[in-house]
């Protein structure tokens, strides 16, 4: 089913992609996101290993953090130093995006595959100081990869909290491919099966997580996903 058109200011654009694609993949080829930080960078024959100083640094930081506003602000700091791009907002003509959508932070990591990257895989933790840093890890080893290859080769949208539905308002429900979550919740999401994965530690969980995020956005056999991103 081809993907609905909405008007943004006076024209047409494809609501089943993100607004802004053409700004953030310019960010992305040029080496760098918003406020100029380098990009994470990951050569392909390096293993996946979640980084555990980054994530005792952040999770150091939200325990810092003297209110809910200070540890939001150092989530969406986090996201974007993973490289994870805002969503953009309809609503701010000419804004650059925002991550809190709803009760919700999420944040989205545009794919690789010049014909796959309209399909749109969601991948959801629960914002409790645990699952939350392994999402934003597993996130920058998605976007590290990305530099050299193709993975992902679908878009992935990445949801702090308990329900993603506010921040898909910018996609057609028609290309949601699959569906990951974190801990207990509903089996299927827009008539999509979501894999659950159990908790565990941050830097354990983050490196599952990003597997499960990889054979969902990759199909099997593709020739773009080397096969150590896979090996358990």
């Amino acid at each position: 089913m081809p993907a609905r058109l909405s008007a943004v200011r006076g024209r047409s654009v494809r609501a089943g992609r993100p607004l802004l694609v053409g700004a953030v993949l310019l960010g992305v080829l040029a080496g760098c996101i918003g406020g100029g930080e380098p990009l994470p960078i990951a050569a392909p024959q390096a293993p996946v290993e979640a980084d555990a100083e980054r994530i005792a640094a952040l999770a150091e930081s939200l325990t810092e953090a003297g209110t809910e506003a200070e540890r939001e602000a150092v989530l969406t700091a986090a996201l974007r130093s993973a490289g994870v791009a805002p969503l953009a907002d309809a609503r701010v003509p000419g804004g650059i995006g925002t991550y809190r959508v709803g009760n919700v932070l999420a944040g989205w990591i545009v794919g690789r595959h010049p014909v796959r990257r309209d399909s749109l895989v969601v991948i959801t933790a629960p914002r409790d100081g645990r699952s939350d840093l392994a999402l934003i890890e597993a996130a920058r080893l998605l976007v590290a990869r990305s530099v050299y290859t193709q993975t992902p080769e679908q878009s992935v949208l990445l949801v702090i909290g308990d329900d993603p539905a506010p921040a898909l308002r910018l996609w057609n429900r028609d290309l949601i491919s699959g569906a990951v979550r974190v801990g207990e919740g509903p089996g299927a999401f827009a008539d999509v099966t979501v894999q659950a994965l159990r908790l565990g530690e941050p830097g354990e969980l983050a490196e599952r997580l990003f597997r499960a995020t990889v054979r969902r956005t990759d199909p099997p056999g593709s020739i773009y996903t080397p096969r150590y991103d896979l090996a358990e």
